[in-house]
């Protein structure tokens, strides 16, 4: 029998990982997505959200607060900026959010949140943070970041989500960088939303 609770989920997927084989080798891919998932978990671990499962080249975390939420989710992207500031190979996130009323049945949640977070994670580009309206904490300082809320963010129907702009850490990720051993080529940094 399913129970009902209010929770937050937010869910990660793992920017091009189905073509990083292909550029680097099945045994090189294998062991970025393992450290993609340790830089994740740890985040989630100091954050006390709980991995609800694995979905391939991503996570569904549950939490009890939104703001724990909205700092995993700014402590993710912080850590994968650093693991890419010495890496070769670019790691990208992208992370919905959502919260509502959940059920719970055999230890996996089903429902509208659920659902929501989902469509906004498949929304947002890499190194972005889209969460719905129904999260509380996405004004105000999340971690080392200050968020802001920037208007309706395109997600399909129903989802309605806002972005927020996040300024701290994130706001020295702007502009251009060059990437050692790319021959020179330029791309652009990651900008990190929540909304």
């Amino acid at each position: 029998m399913a129970s009902v609770e209010t929770i937050t989920v937010l869910f990660t997927d793992l920017v091009g990982s189905t073509g990083l084989a292909s550029r680097v080798g099945p045994g090189a891919a294998e062991e970025l997505r393992r450290e993609h998932f340790t830089l994740l978990r740890e985040a989630i671990a100091e954050s006390d959200g709980r991995e609800v499962k694995n979905v391939g080249d991503g996570l569904m975390v549950v939490f009890q607060s939104s703001s724990s939420a909205a700092s995993c989710a700014v402590a993710m992207q912080q850590r994968l900026d650093r693991h890419n500031r010495r890496a070769e190979e670019q790691l990208m996130v992208r992370i919905g959010v959502s919260a509502g009323e959940a059920d719970l049945e055999e230890s996996d949640y089903f429902g509208p949140p659920v659902v929501e977070a989902s469509r906004l994670c498949t929304a947002a580009a890499g190194g972005q943070i889209l969460a719905s309206r129904a999260v509380p904490g996405v004004r105000g300082p999340v971690g080392a970041a200050e968020c802001q809320r920037r208007g309706p963010a395109a997600t399909p129907p129903p989802a309605r989500g806002a972005a927020a702009r996040l300024r701290g850490q994130a706001r020295r990720a702007r502009g251009t960088r060059l990437r050692a051993g790319a021959g020179g080529r330029r791309r652009p940094a990651r900008r990190v939303h929540l909304g």
